[in-house]
């Protein structure tokens, strides 16, 4: 709610035409992570044992059965650079088991 990367992410990022057309391929979590209570301290908890870390913004792609196939920390101001992140969410080949950590 307060993560200033995060709404300029989505502000900033997210519209790009490019970065668009891939997440219209995912279904969309927000995990709200950034207020003092029960639910945002739960989203925490997730996000620390998902992710193992808790920085702003994260973002992970997942299996249907949750199992982590890519970890982005922080914001990623090149568009092309996020596109290319979120594709592999759709890469048949892609698998589980060996998480790719992008910096």
């Amino acid at each position: 709610v307060n993560c200033t990367n995060c709404r300029w992410m989505e502000d900033n990022i997210f519209p790009k035409s490019i970065v668009k057309s891939e997440l219209d391929k995912t279904i969309h979590v927000t995990l709200y992570t950034d207020r003092p209570n029960p639910s945002d301290q739960a989203n925490q908890k997730l996000q620390t044992t998902l992710a193992k870390n808790n920085a702003l913004p994260t973002y992970l792609l997942l299996t249907p059965d949750q199992k982590v196939i890519a970890t982005l920390e922080g914001a990623e101001p090149k568009a092309d650079k996020f596109a290319d992140f979120l594709k592999q969410a759709t890469v048949p080949s892609k698998t589980a088991e060996t998480p790719k950590k992008q910096s």
